[in-house]
């Protein structure tokens, strides 16, 4: 299940439009229907805002595994991006993408 299914399937289970995710999180509704289609979130800041609109563990939008799954070297990558400046973040996922 790709990151776009669930959040379809967080917003559905909470009878939400798109719009009323959209207004929530003060962003174009536009903007959503691409999250939900094609594009994600460009930082790890609004990922945390739009899983806590949904209701949703941010670990399982990213990578479909609910944390008592993940092995400790996930846990350990999870909690250390976490604990990185925005900036860093944004560095170290530009990397991990090529």
């Amino acid at each position: 299940m790709s990151k776009h299914f669930r959040l379809k399937q967080a917003r559905r289970k909470l009878n939400l439009t798109q719009q009323e995710v959209a207004n929530k999180l003060s962003i174009a509704v536009s903007t959503y229907r691409h999250w939900e289609k094609d594009t994600e979130p460009n930082s790890l800041t609004v990922v945390e805002r739009l899983c806590s609109v949904l209701g949703i563990n941010t670990t399982w939008y990213i990578t479909g595994k609910h944390m008592d799954t993940l092995t400790n070297d996930e846990k350990a990558v999870i909690k250390w991006l976490r604990e990185l400046s925005e900036e860093k973040r944004k560095a170290v996922l530009k990397l991990l993408e090529k």
